[in-house]
């Protein structure tokens, strides 16, 4: 059985697209100041079990969350 998708061109409603973050995590909203937490704290532990430098945790887990 073939499968078909539909892809929809309109834009999605602004209601429902993702707002970009705040340049300062200070005015971050609290599932994005806990996703970023998240994040880091994964990357940070990564960085120790493989004897890692993590330096640049932070900024690494910004920036993936900007891009999501």
């Amino acid at each position: 059985m073939a499968h078909t998708t539909v892809i929809d061109p309109r834009p999605a409603p602004a209601s429902i697209r993702p707002q970009p973050l705040p340049r300062s995590r200070n005015d971050w909203r609290a599932g994005d100041r806990d996703a970023y937490r998240d994040l880091l704290r994964q990357l940070d532990g990564w960085c120790r079990a493989n004897g890692r430098p993590g330096g640049l945790n932070s900024w690494i887990a910004e920036e993936a969350l900007r891009r999501a």
